[in-house]
């Protein structure tokens, strides 16, 4: 294979094609050529098969092809993150990170919103199959992502945890940041469907858009019931400092009812339901904790820590050499 990593050099990884050389500008995503990642460490909060018991090895990465005011990663994903959260990684790096996380009991190894760097993930994983990492491997991806990118990813992705954000060119232009969402993502999630891919598609519940989750359920279950699975999810948390008062709706039990009788209606059989919890706030990361997370379901981990130490390297914005 020619070099994966050329394919930054006038990149058209993502549905903008900004055409940039990202060793030398940015494009969309506002990241190089160089792989940002915020936090990597074992993470519980997963579907089963993706968490196993000791949860899955993950890399958060920086940046993101989307403009959602919805997501829960604002703080590395916007466009004005803060820098300071995270460091580059090398493929050499990535590669350890995973051996590190196989070596501390990871179910699995996960990337998250890493659809611009997909040549740095392709090229980390084979790094780190040739030295001995077994774990299956997790796209975590929002959906907004070209045929060509799926493609030239599949054969080093296990499988793909697939958002399913909405159906409506409206709701996805207002909160999700481009009109196309919705075309894109069906059209990538045929995609995989015609790639037999295993994937689980997950779709976040946000109590302004009842009827479009309802929507949602019964498309998958028209459409993609017999090829993947499903993953429904309730922990939505209105953005910090929003003034969007539908963002600010309260999931109330009559909303639960309606969505609950619509996915058990469906013949879905495969699929996961993640309901509300009332520790809510747990859901919402501050990636300048060491763990972004409660500690009753994830751990920080590098290269240079393992479970039964205190000591966790710095994390620290650094240029690659």
């Amino acid at each position: 294979m020619e070099d994966v990593l050329s394919l930054y050099n006038a990149c058209s990884l993502c549905p903008h094609e900004c055409k940039v050389d990202r060793r030398r500008s940015t494009g969309f995503c506002k990241e190089s050529s160089h792989p940002h990642i915020a936090w990597t460490g074992l993470h519980k909060g997963e579907e089963p098969p993706i968490s196993g018991d000791n949860g899955s090895g993950m890399l958060f990465f920086t940046g993101c092809t989307l403009g959602c005011q919805t997501c829960q990663n604002i703080q590395i994903s916007s466009k004005d993150r803060d820098k300071t959260i995270g460091r580059y990684y090398s493929e050499e790096e990535m590669a350890d990170v995973m051996l590190t996380l196989q070596n501390n009991g990871a179910a699995t190894i996960s990337f998250v919103t890493a659809e611009h760097f997909a040549p740095s993930v392709i090229k980390s994983i084979i790094i780190a199959r040739e030295k001995g990492l077994k774990l299956k491997t997790v796209f975590n991806t929002s959906g907004y992502m070209k045929r060509d990118t799926i493609k030239l990813l599949n054969p080093y992705i296990d499988i793909w945890l697939w958002d399913m954000k909405t159906l409506s060119p409206l709701i996805a232009e207002k909160y999700f940041g481009f009109k196309n969402y919705p075309e894109i993502e069906e059209d990538g999630i045929r995609c995989l469907q015609a790639l037999k891919a295993d994937a689980i598609v997950r779709h976040l519940v946000i109590p302004a858009f009842i009827d479009e989750s309802i929507d949602v359920i019964n498309h998958f279950n028209a459409h993609y019931k017999d090829s993947f699975a499903f993953s429904l999810m309730y922990q939505f948390l209105p953005p910090k400092d929003t003034r969007d008062e539908a963002l600010l709706k309260p999931l109330t039990n009559d909303d639960l009812e309606r969505i609950k009788d619509a996915l058990y209606s469906t013949d879905i059989e495969n699929g996961f339901e993640q309901d509300p919890d009332p520790n809510e706030e747990q859901w919402r990361p501050n990636f300048k904790n060491i763990n972004p997370f409660p500690e009753s379901f994830a751990r920080a981990i590098s290269m240079n820590t393992n479970l039964n130490s205190d000591k966790i390297t710095d994390v620290i914005n650094h240029e690659p050499k």
